[in-house]
């Protein structure tokens, strides 16, 4: 990892001489775009974990929603005329804000760690937790059944169970007493079944997203290896041309495979439309520029998207003014103007946008240094905990982390939540049932 810092640096420093021999390049913002992408990826390269944690899911996430778009449009890759060249960079120095209090809340959390022990393992050492007890192939086998019922009878709620069933096998998996072609037999089939559910089943390209995360995410940290870029790399092509396919599924064109993809790449003009309009990009980085050009203090949310979480469970016949999803407000606001970059009920607008939407610059700032926080405090547990219980709950949050650079953070909570119920009861089963009974034997034996 020392290395590839040091090539980002390297890069980085030799970039802006591409201005040299581009005819047609937007100064100004390509030197921005370059000091967001150093900032993002030098704290990428400066984890202290070689493993894909929290934070390095949570960076990718800012690169692909917050450096990409500028550094594309600098450089003339693409045309767009919601905005122009000034409001761009007005909100690249919004962005640039964030990235600050980002940085800011990282390395106060590092300075008042450092001095505090750490117990992180080189190599995964479980004492207790489910999977540790003979009684949890039970358990986990009677909340995979459940799982599954709910996955083929429910439509509606079928991807939550989808996760929470891929990382309960494949975390028992890795730490049970199998054969070990065997094991990694039944973790590839689990990994393919899983897949093509979600191709098949799903109309949203972010629940395959969501699902190759959260198996990268297992296969970094259970196997302690180390991020390899290329892989990376691999896999966010795989992951576009699965897009591509459920793109194409969920708009029942009447045309071949052939044809509707010679259809897409005529619509939105070649490789680099494809990438800002099905890849998220476009309209996210789109909306973000509306908000930061037209929202006024008074039109502010004032925080009423953040909260919404709390509310979840308040039928909206109840409360029929109760907070809206930003990705839902935004189609509302932008009504008669809306992005080049795509259409539909509900659109992005960045974690950032949602945070300025909410509280202005203040917002961005003090959101993203919250972020930074509790994000370095859950790796922090999570690459010291010595409780199996741990890693199954916290993995459930593994794509929430990038998923959220989306907008309408509360939403991916609450379908985050609903994934982690069956972990959840698993987990409380094996504390009733095994954990609390030795406990008890422990005490009673001391007197």
């Amino acid at each position: 990892m020392l290395r590839a810092k040091g090539l980002n640096y390297i890069f980085h420093c030799f970039a802006p001489c591409l201005i040299l021999f581009i005819d047609d390049v937007d100064t100004f913002n390509f030197l921005l775009s370059l000091v967001i992408s150093f900032l993002i990826s030098n704290q990428f390269f400066s984890c202290e974990y070689k493993e894909l944690s929290f934070n390095k899911i949570f960076l990718i996430g800012a690169y692909y929603y917050l450096a990409i778009f500028p550094l594309f449009y600098s450089l003339k890759l693409f045309e767009a005329t919601t905005f122009n060249s000034w409001d761009l960079t007005l909100t690249s120095f919004v962005v640039l804000t964030s990235l600050l209090g980002y940085l800011i809340g990282a390395a106060i959390f590092k300075h008042f760690t450092n001095k505090e022990n750490s117990t992180f393992q080189h190599s995964p050492r479980f004492t207790h937790g489910t999977g540790t007890r003979e009684i949890d192939g039970f358990l986990i086998g009677l909340v995979t059944i459940t799982n599954l019922t709910l996955i083929v009878f429910f439509a509606e709620i079928r991807t939550f169970f989808i996760f929470s069933t891929v990382i309960t096998l494949l975390i028992y998996l890795k730490f049970s007493k199998l054969n070990y072609s065997f094991g990694v037999f039944f973790s590839t089939l689990i990994i393919c079944a899983s897949t093509i559910a979600i191709i098949f089943l799903s109309t949203s390209r972010s629940d395959l997203i969501k699902l190759v995360i959260l198996m990268g995410f297992l296969y970094y940290f259970l196997n302690r290896r180390a991020i390899d870029l290329t892989k990376l790399a691999s896999i966010g092509i795989i992951l576009f041309i699965g897009a591509i396919y459920i793109t194409i599924n969920r708009s029942n064109t009447g045309l071949s495979l052939e044809g509707s993809i010679d259809s897409l790449f005529v619509n939105y003009q070649g490789i680099i439309g494809i990438i800002m309009a099905l890849g998220d990009i476009g309209i996210a980085f789109d909306n973000l520029i509306y908000l930061v050009k037209n929202t006024t203090f008074d039109e502010l949310l004032l925080g009423s998207s953040l909260v919404r979480p709390f509310f979840f469970l308040i039928p909206r016949v109840i409360w029929p003014s109760k907070p809206l999803d930003t990705q839902l407000l935004i189609v509302d606001e932008r009504y008669g103007a809306l992005s080049e970059f795509g259409g539909g009920t509900s659109q992005s607008i960045t974690l950032v946008g949602e945070f300025y939407w909410n509280l202005s610059i203040f917002g961005t700032f003090f959101g993203l240094f919250l972020i930074a926080i509790i994000i370095k405090n859950l790796d922090r547990i999570l690459f010291n905990t010595r409780s199996l219980s741990t890693v199954y709950v916290l993995s459930v949050f593994s794509p929430f982390f990038f998923v959220i650079w989306r907008g309408a953070y509360s939403s991916e909570l609450v379908y985050t939540l609903i994934s982690i119920m069956p972990i959840l009861v698993i987990t409380l089963l094996h504390k009733i049932l095994k954990e609390l009974p030795i406990l008890n034997n422990k005490q009673s034996s001391r007197m």
